[in-house]
């Protein structure tokens, strides 16, 4: 159950069940109990469910959402996480995976903490988009690195738009759209493909400062809590994928590179 502590936001309380007891009728599951509650953090810009249909809203959305049409929209989203028992299907994700490998870790004869630290690495790391407050950790770095993409791209785009080729290709008639994609964008690709790689390697180390500072679960967190208890089977599973990921994610940008520009040869 969840703790209807903060009562006296009564306004809010009722507008919050107005709007979902209308949205759970509509899903015609009325066998559920339909509960929804209002937590007083204004702080916090956020909602989540529970199985059973236990639905809840921080108080820090409530400005965003404005009336009842932008509440119906979050409410409609969480309900479908009820509907479709996401949370249920992710804690049954996450025991197959554990027992999977605890099973992997006995009849191959792999010592008991090395085979947990795996199975909890693995837990989180292939269970990670799935998570609702892994959500808002993939939109608050995104938006970071989505602005520094962008502003490479048109700088770079900008660059080639100068270029003696493209002035050709204008005098023959082409179209600005098919200059745009064919000619200025593919040529201009290149930095933008390294500021992406560059970025994918970045958001390795930036997870455990984002996870550390808003208590995030993942693999940042995990390599954090795994440094401060000296548990040096997490650390050395954390630092081993962070650097086949690394590693994977600059051979694919080299490969890259060979597409967009054939003048480059390995």
């Amino acid at each position: 159950m969840i703790p209807n502590a903060f009562t006296k936001h009564a306004a809010a309380n009722a507008l919050v069940t107005k709007v979902g007891t209308r949205i759970a009728q509509a899903t015609g599951r009325t066998d559920l109990p339909w509960e929804f509650t209002v937590i007083d953090e204004p702080k916090t810009v956020n909602a989540f469910a529970l199985p059973g249909g236990k639905v809840a809203v921080y108080t820090g959305i409530l400005p965003i959402t404005r009336d009842e049409a932008g509440l119906a929209a979050v409410l409609g989203h969480e309900v479908s996480h009820v509907m479709a028992r996401h949370s249920a299907e992710r804690v049954s994700q996450q025991l197959g995976v554990q027992l999977t490998v605890q099973l992997a870790g006995a009849i191959f004869g792999v010592d008991p903490q090395v085979t947990q630290a795996g199975a909890a690495l693995l837990a989180n790391g292939l269970l990670l988009p799935w998570g609702r407050s892994q959500e808002s950790e993939a939109d608050h770095l995104g938006l970071i690195y989505m602005a520094l993409i962008t502003r490479i791209t048109r700088a770079s785009v900008l660059e080639v738009l100068g270029a003696d080729y493209v002035r050709t290709a204008h005098a023959k008639g082409q179209r600005p759209a098919r200059i745009l994609f064919t000619h200025a964008l593919k040529n201009a690709a290149v930095p933008i493909v390294t500021t992406i790689g560059v970025s994918l390697t970045l958001l390795i180390s930036g997870v455990v400062i984002t996870e550390s500072v808003f208590a995030l679960p993942g693999l940042g967190r995990l390599a954090a809590d795994a440094v401060l208890q000296r548990d040096y089977s997490i650390i050395q599973g954390v630092t081993l994928l962070s650097s086949a990921v690394y590693v994977l994610v600059n051979l694919a940008v080299d490969l890259c590179y060979v597409v967009l520009d054939p003048r480059i040869r390995y």
